[in-house]
């Protein structure tokens, strides 16, 4: 199997060519515009089978962009 990422996708992965690629995308609600959901895969257990985590973005705190950074002040 061939795992791809960084191609949004809107469930946050795909399967093609019969199951042996998949693409996942961990960024769910791309740029904050998209509304795809993100996921990631893991594989486990001696088959190596993977079992793949989708879910959906939450929303972001009402603070202005570089807020955070101000409290550095002059240093920058």
């Amino acid at each position: 199997m061939l795992v791809r990422s960084h191609e949004v996708k809107p469930d946050g992965y795909e399967f093609q060519k019969g199951g042996r690629v998949v693409t996942v995308f961990s960024a769910p609600n791309y740029c904050d515009q998209m509304g795809n959901k993100g996921a990631f895969i893991r594989f486990q257990g001696a088959d190596m089978k993977p079992k793949i985590t989708s879910f959906a973005h939450v929303e972001h705190p009402k603070v202005p962009p570089m807020a955070y950074a101000r409290q550095w002040g002059s240093m920058w």
